[in-house]
């Protein structure tokens, strides 16, 4: 219970001077879905969904598509594997954060959202950039 109680508590502190408490709390677990060392925090946020409801929380995953070749396809397999095994431990990401070298193409996105259960608009291109200045 300490990480859920850790959420709770920061997610309450004021960030911006004043004394309200924020509309908006991130937590990023990081690491790689599946090793062992991001289990516990997995399933503190799989258990924290239940405390708060399921309603008040948007779980976002971060996933690479490389792209392979000089024929350039994108692969999704690596994005399906990550959110199966999400899945198997009882977590479903609302929104699919998809890094890529370009932007992610609209059949490669389709493909993801057909087999990791989230709606086409909620596959996010996130592709490289020459030039921070260049993202929105």
């Amino acid at each position: 219970d300490e990480i859920q109680n850790w959420i709770a508590r920061v997610a309450q502190i004021p960030v911006d001077g004043s004394t309200q408490a924020p509309d908006v709390c991130l937590v990023e677990v990081g690491g790689t879905v599946g090793d062992i060392e991001s289990m516990v925090f997995l399933e503190a946020i799989r258990q924290f969904l239940f405390r708060v409801g399921r309603e008040r929380c948007c779980l976002v995953h971060v996933s690479l598509i490389p792209v392979l070749g000089s024929v350039g396809e994108q692969k999704t397999k690596p994005t399906q594997h990550g959110v199966k095994e999400l899945m198997s431990l009882g977590l479903s990401p609302d929104l699919l954060v998809c890094r890529s070298a370009a932007i992610v193409e609209e059949a490669t996105r389709k493909k993801i959202s057909a087999f990791c259960h989230v709606a086409p608009s909620c596959v996010v291109s996130v592709h490289d950039v020459s030039n921070i200045y260049h993202v929105p």
